[in-house]
């Protein structure tokens, strides 16, 4: 199925059969639908002609929107703002150049071309719209009348003695062509401006048609034939037949419809962006001059039926077309308004002056040297050749040695498909022509667009006869294994137009023309190469424009070594036979196979992967650090929350009935005794508490706050022998207590935080002794009993 995709990437039928597919069951049915979605747009056959030549733009002009052609064919007439050109049709050189006071909106001449019709502008000092200009001595008469100044068309009629012309409300009026008075005036019908006027070409009658829709049959005197009809859209252009039989009518949306004298429809079709009608001389073809999104170009047209038969693409503006046939009536030229101050021509060739003549051929293009301005053929003339660097061996002139990348080059690539890539070089010229015309719109930045560089893409590629170009590449190579089948045509522009501005003459237009051939055999190295000719432009190529000789030939595939012919002159002798060898792959080595594995994308996505998880299990130490951070600081304000607390505020002490305690074991000590007393905080009392004698009333004392034991030293009462209180003491038991040894806690190491200034006090605490003394003898009775 690959086979078939790139065979129908171009969305077009392939030439031949289809057998170098090898499609089975589903595949076919697959393809099948494929081709008939893609049917339609290949319906019509291109026409065969190109852009190939167009006249230059002139100064001060910006516009070409009306042309016209005589009747032998000679003279063609163009308009630019406010002045008239009259070309040579052949060669395009300017015959003469007529001045008017306002822009031109209508050019027609008469039917032997001796005169030329021009509508025009009108202005407040000169009440004139219409004048004729002499083509036989190219003298402007003086003779002119007032009509519709914005008129869109005018006519003569069949021996060239009237003119009609649209009048100033509405109505039709037939000048005689010796002193423009009117004669007859058709009126009555037309309620908004006319847009087409024709005679037929037996002279006696005469079609109108107008904005609203309206158009009318006439007689040469003047009087209605039937009454007006509705096309149900704007008018926007009508012609009789060339036997004037019958009336063809163009609206604005596209519907066409062909009637007799009578009114009877006959035909009818829809051409969407239909704006012009022209008639071939025997009657077979109708020319539809088409402008819409997505195509400017001129349908061919079968009288017989309407259908579409041939298609010319443009790739620029359509302001107004008039055409030359051949004498079987198939196109040969076609003449376009771009809109651009220049005029468009279109053929299926052309031959460069000298052509065929006898004479040295450097070259090989069949023109001699002595007329030929490019001897070396690498699209730059020889004048500028000469006066720029060139990579030409020693004492050769540069306008006798190529420039090799501005020649004609060959790509053939081998690999599944067979690709060719025909690269051409216009010349500066002709690339300036293409680049001014291409301009849909005037941007600010006056460069062309991605949209303007495709449709000059597409348009010259719609044009090519493509099975004349696949038909020459397969006549043309020779290999030695392996055999090529069908294949499609695609184009594309390479530079030379994109961001250019519209002011460059100097910049060259690179086209690659790319023919892709499917294998019908399997082809294996070492493959032989042979081309035998080089192929000539086709029909409809855009190729004419540029050197086609010499050329340089380039062959390559995935795994074989690049072969060449830099430079491969068409002498008629030399003929192109190059090998493409397979290139030899030796075992990799152990350290090849690593580094392989190493940059193998799977290796590169686990790289990436372990690098995302480094990255998260950072972030996420990061994030834990602050989480600790915070919790710190958040306890260090608790503690500084409680320090302040205690210092406004005493710790409360409860003050009523004693509670009973157990003394700590005291020491008895001779003379002295010393208690160790571990002083603890202070736990706050929430709540006011209360007793049966009631509630108990609280003072306020301060927090005792010692880091080091409190020793307090009493004295022994000394009680005399003899009295009572002595013997009492003596019945006393004692026992040696030992003194416990202090046992050190060791202190959690704090972090430092920030010092709390404490308020001073002038008040110190006075310890009872007595009160303690008392105390402690009622805790060892009590721990005697």
């Amino acid at each position: 199925m690959h086979k078939l995709a790139v065979i129908l990437s171009s969305q077009s039928v392939p030439t031949g059969t289809m057998a170098g597919l090898n499609l089975r069951g589903k595949e076919w049915i697959f393809a099948l639908v494929i081709l008939a979605l893609i049917s339609p747009l290949s319906s019509a056959v291109p026409s065969g002609l190109t852009y190939v030549e167009a006249t230059w733009a002139f100064e001060n002009a910006d516009d070409s929107k009306v042309i016209a052609l005589n009747q032998n064919e000679t003279v063609l007439a163009g308009s630019n703002n406010n002045f008239v050109t009259l070309f040579n049709a052949s060669s395009l050189e300017v015959i003469k150049k007529f001045t008017f006071d306002r822009d031109i909106t209508a050019l027609e001449f008469s039917p032997d071309g001796s005169a030329l019709a021009v509508s025009k502008g009108s202005n407040t000092q000169s009440k004139e719209s219409l004048r004729i200009i002499n083509v036989s001595d190219l003298t402007l008469l003086e003779v002119n009348a007032l009509a519709d100044d914005k008129a869109k068309d005018i006519a003569w009629n069949v021996n060239g003695t009237e003119l009609a012309a649209p009048g100033e409300n509405g109505d039709v009026v037939l000048l005689k062509r010796s002193d423009l008075k009117a004669r007859i005036t058709l009126g009555s019908v037309h309620n908004s401006d006319v847009n087409c006027i024709d005679f037929s070409s037996n002279g006696q009658f005469i079609v109108t048609g107008d904005e609203s829709g309206r158009y009318q049959l006439w007689t040469s005197g003047g009087q209605k034939y039937g009454e007006y009809r509705t096309l149900g859209e704007e008018v926007i252009d009508c012609k009789f037949s060339p036997d004037g039989s019958i009336v063809y009518l163009l609206g604005s949306q596209g519907l066409l419809e062909v009637r007799d004298l009578d009114g009877a429809l006959e035909i009818k079709a829809t051409y969407p962006g239909g704006k012009q009608l022209l008639h071939s001389s025997n009657g077979e073809k109708v020319h539809l001059s088409i402008v819409k999104t997505n195509f400017r170009g001129l349908y061919t047209l079968q009288a017989q039926d309407l259908s579409l038969a041939l298609t010319t693409t443009f790739f620029h503006m359509v302001e107004d077309v008039v055409i030359i046939e051949d004498d079987n009536g198939k196109l040969d030229r076609i003449f376009i308004a771009t809109n651009t101050a220049q005029i468009a021509i279109y053929r299926r060739d052309i031959l460069p002056n000298g052509f065929g003549h006898a004479g040295a051929d450097f070259d090989g293009d069949l023109v001699p040297d002595f007329v030929d301005e490019d001897d070396d053929g690498d699209g730059l003339i020889d004048e500028w050749d000469n006066t720029l660097n060139c990579d030409a061996p020693e004492n050769v002139q540069c306008s006798r040695y190529p420039d090799l990348n501005k020649i004609r080059r060959i790509n053939l690539e081998f690999d599944d498909f067979l690709t060719i890539y025909d690269r051409i070089t216009l010349p500066p010229e002709a690339s300036s022509h293409i680049r001014n015309m291409s301009r849909i719109s005037n941007s600010d930045d006056h460069k062309l667009s991605e949209n303007e560089v495709e449709l000059f893409s597409d348009a010259i590629c719609s044009n090519m006869d493509k099975d004349e170009i696949i038909e020459q590449w397969r006549d043309s190579i020779s290999l030695s294994s392996g055999a090529i089948g069908d294949g499609t045509v695609h184009c594309k522009i390479e530079s030379g137009m994109k961001l250019i501005r519209e002011d460059d003459y100097l910049t060259q237009i690179y086209l690659t023309i790319r023919t892709t051939f499917i294998f019908e055999s399997a082809w294996e190295y070492p493959l032989i190469i042979n081309l035998d000719e080089q192929p000539e432009p086709t029909d409809g190529s855009i190729a004419w424009l540029a050197p086609s000789h010499p050329m340089g030939v380039y062959v390559l595939s995935p795994d074989g070594i690049p072969t060449s012919m830099p430079l491969w002159w068409n002498n008629g002798e030399e003929i192109v036979d190059l090998t493409l060898e397979k290139v030899e792959m030796n075992d990799p080595t152990g350290a090849q196979i690593i580094i392989d594995w190493a940059v193998h994308p799977l290796a590169l996505s686990l790289y990436l992967v372990v690098c995302l998880g480094l990255v998260l299990l950072w972030i996420r130490r990061d994030n834990l650090i602050e989480m600790d951070l915070n919790e710190e600081d958040e306890e260090d304000e608790e503690d500084e929350e409680e320090s302040e607390e205690f210092e406004e505020h005493d710790t409360e002490e409860v003050i009523g009935t004693p509670i009973k305690r157990t003394p700590p074991k005291r020491i008895p000590i001779t003379g002295s005794r010393i208690v160790e007393k571990t002083v603890s905080k202070t736990r706050r009392v929430s709540s006011t508490p209360s007793n049966k004698e009631g509630p108990i009333m609280k003072t306020k004392r301060r927090k005792l706050v010692m880091d080091e034991p409190v020793v307090v030293i009493t004295k022994r009462k000394v009680v005399p022998m003899g009295t009572e209180e002595a013997v009492k003491e003596k019945k006393i038991k004692t026992r040696m207590v030992k003194k416990p040894e202090p046992i050190i806690v060791p202190q959690k190491k704090k972090k430092r935080r920030k010092p709390v200034r404490r308020k001073k006090t002038n008040s110190t605490k006075k310890i009872d002794e007595n009160a303690l003394q008392s105390d402690l003898m009622s805790g060892f009775l009590a721990e005697e009993e």
